[in-house]
């Protein structure tokens, strides 16, 4: 057996040093802690994927407020002048025309455009020809042109219904104009469809009267026969 080697402390009195001595104290002052639960776990990884995702954040720029729509186009500036001269002349052509408003050079271009409107209003709406009339006369007259020329599958004789229609106006216009008041309030027709109806019931006689119709063209000659001034009536 080798030899036993003798130690330098053969009294073990090592464990006396002062200095040990205080770590041994100082060690039994702090408690261990205990193992960390399982609740204190998961709110550990919690914070530490808020930290990740802060440092993640942080090289990113951040994101601004969505850019909102554009602004809307200023209005035009609207020339009163020139909507006065229009609704003068209405009222100089048609001196029959009522007024709503009392107009300026001081009112609001509302008012102004207002005015104009209600003007054009009791221009496409004549008690004399409304617009229902004059879309019930052209109806009449499609229905007579189609069963003549087109279409009459249960052989119908309607030449002349426009024209009776027409002579008949005023025991339709008080049904019409209910209608219009019931369906359509403030309708009206613009100068540009009346052109338009005029020109196509002129287009319409002219072809009657072309095609031998001898009624319409009887009625023709008498519109273009000249105006002869009876003879108790020269000196007038």
């Amino acid at each position: 057996m080798p030899p036993k080697q003798q130690s330098d402390d053969p009294m073990e009195l090592g464990d006396l040093d002062p200095m040990r001595i205080a770590e041994v104290v100082e060690s039994k002052k702090v408690k261990p802690k205990p193992p960390p639960t399982e609740l204190e776990r998961k709110k550990e990884e919690r914070l530490n994927a808020k930290e990740a995702r802060l440092a993640k954040g942080l090289g990113e720029p951040p994101a601004g407020p969505a850019p909102g729509p554009p602004p809307p186009p200023p209005m035009p500036e609207v020339d009163k002048s020139v909507l006065l001269d229009k609704l003068g002349a209405y009222k100089e052509r048609f001196p029959h025309l009522k007024k709503r408003n009392n107009v300026t050079v001081k009112s609001s271009v509302d008012d102004i455009l207002d005015e104009i409107h209600y003007c054009e209003m009791q221009l496409g709406s004549r008690s004399d020809g409304s617009m229902g009339c004059m879309v019930l006369h052209g109806v009449m007259l499609g229905v007579e042109t189609v069963t003549r020329d087109v279409w009459n599958p249960l052989s119908l004789n309607l030449n002349g219904l426009a024209r009776v229609t027409k002579d008949n106006m005023d025991e339709f216009q008080p049904l019409v104009d209910e209608m219009m008041i019931k369906y359509g309030a403030g309708m009206y027709m613009s100068v540009e469809m009346r052109l338009a109806l005029s020109l196509g019931a002129l287009v319409m006689t002219v072809h009657g009267a072309n095609s031998g119709d001898p009624k319409i063209a009887a009625a023709l000659e008498k519109v273009n026969a000249s105006v002869r001034n009876p003879e108790k009536g020269k000196d007038l």
